[in-house]
């Protein structure tokens, strides 16, 4: 406080006034009101007039406050706020601590972020190494690029091949497959190369339900095959083995240009590993036949084939039949099994094969069935039934009928107005008496047939018209 009288008392008023000059100069002044504003820039115009300033006096201006000035305008600071030096040092760190503590969060959640992708990569990869490799989505082949199957133009007599010829020609794009299924059943079957990039043709009913699949290449290479896509309806399938070279796919012929009495070679796996890429010789013993069998749900469907005498034996299901001049012209499928037969075998047309084949590497599936499909499934209601009997219905308060379990969506049967519970006593005019009885009457019947049905709902009578769709599959 003394030091303080001291330095006031050699302040001299010139000096004071001196000050406060040069601290109104060098300091703006804050921002005022507009009308503030208007009244201080006309009193620097009156200021600046010269009248004035010949009256007013000359004030001397210095362009810094002295070193002794500007200790004692400390000093007056420090006295009326001495916590001001701390309060400002409290505030830096303050925002350092915030600083750090930001940084500190970021690379906290960076680091979780890491290590969650670190484990996700590792499940991943044991996900990889554990799941079955057949196990990939019927989806097509993304990486399928411009795999498009074509059978080649016709050839000519000259060209034909000796039997000899004809095998070693088709021989090295036959492969024996080697299944493992989900009932822990082993197989083995056929299958042929179609595409020096891994796609191989084989039946469906070999693949089907299992969980690994081993290609034994002709050189006694073995690779994993995945499922690329498969048609339950015509029993084609394609797989895939990747990382393979050298592999040669097989000619394709026209199955259209095939006739009666043609000389034909069927290649494939009877029997077991040990038996592949067996031959057998014969004939083409008819075209365009008729055969009928039960799909997986039991409908009916009926094949467009060949016949040929080329013995086919367990085993060669997906294997080739092969013309003189070294082309496929059909995939060995089924062949009549009893002891009142012998040497009558079937191949899928090579035709239909190429068509359903190149929908499936590309969609996984068939949407739409092909002009040239050489498969028609039996006409279908729609639903599923359980039959009540007599007995069974009296004792439930219900009628005697066919009871429907179940009703495929966008069906026959949903888009005519059946429901699940309805019990049908009348089909096509012929009573209910058992499941036979629609069984029989649809394998009488073609896709687009109309159907009368009677049947009960709520307690109450009621009939209705179904069209019949074919079975697809």
């Amino acid at each position: 406080m003394k030091k303080k009288q001291e330095i006031d008392s050699e302040i001299t008023p010139t000096a004071l006034e001196e000050i406060t000059a040069v601290k109104e100069e060098v300091v703006p002044p804050a921002e005022e009101a507009p009308a503030k504003k208007a009244r201080r820039k006309k009193t620097k115009k009156e200021e600046a007039s010269p009248k004035e300033e010949s009256l007013a006096p000359e004030a001397p201006v210095e362009e810094a406050i002295s070193a002794q000035d500007e200790q004692a305008a400390e000093e007056q600071t420090e006295e009326s706020d001495p916590y001001a030096p701390y309060r400002y040092r409290w505030t830096v760190k303050q925002k350092d601590l915030v600083k750090f503590s930001y940084r500190h969060a970021l690379t906290a959640v960076v680091a979780v972020i890491l290590a969650l992708g670190l484990v996700a990569m590792g499940i991943l990869g044991v996900i990889r190494l554990t799941d079955p490799p057949t196990a990939s989505p019927q989806g097509g082949d993304a990486s399928a690029g411009d795999v498009v199957l074509k059978p080649l133009a016709p050839q000519k007599p000259e060209n034909a091949l000796s039997v000899q010829e004809m095998i070693a020609k088709v021989k090295p794009s036959v492969v024996c497959i080697d299944v493992v299924k989900k009932d822990n059943t082993t197989g083995v079957a056929s299958g042929l190369i179609v595409s020096e990039s891994g796609y191989i043709i084989t039946n469906r009913h070999v693949v089907v339900n299992a969980t690994s699949i081993e290609v034994h290449l002709p050189d006694s290479q073995t690779f994993i095959g995945s499922v690329i896509g498969s048609d339950e309806l015509s029993d084609i399938a394609v797989l895939r083995i990747k990382d393979a070279e050298g592999l040669v796919a097989a000619e394709l012929g026209d199955s259209a240009l095939v006739h009666q009495g043609d000389w034909v070679v069927a290649i494939g796996t009877p029997g077991g590993i040990e038996f592949s890429a067996s031959a057998t010789l014969g004939i083409v013993s008819g075209t365009e036949r008729r055969v009928q069998m039960n799909s997986d749900n039991g409908a009916s469907k009926t094949f467009t084939v060949i016949q040929t005498d080329a013995s086919i034996n367990p085993g060669n299901s997906g294997g080739p039949l092969v013309n003189v001049y070294g082309q496929v012209i059909g995939i060995n499928s089924m062949k009549l099994s009893s002891d009142s037969y012998e040497s009558v075998g079937f191949a899928l047309p090579i035709n239909g094969v190429i068509a359903i084949a190149n929908k499936l590497i590309a969609d996984g599936r068939v949407n739409e069935r092909p002009e040239n499909d050489f498969v028609v499934g039996q006409a279908v209601f729609g639903a599923s039934f359980e039959y009540f009997t007599p007995h069974a219905a009296e004792e439930a308060g219900l009628v005697a009928g066919a009871y429907v379990k179940t009703v495929e969506k966008d069906g026959p049967a949903e888009k005519a107005g059946v429901k699940m519970g309805d019990i049908i006593t009348s089909f096509d005019g012929r009573p209910v008496a058992s499941l036979a009885v629609i069984t029989e009457i649809l394998s009488e019947k073609q896709a687009g047939d109309v159907v009368k049905i009677e049947f009960y709902r709520d307690r109450a009578a009621q009939s209705l018209e179904v069209i019949l769709d074919s079975y697809r599959g």
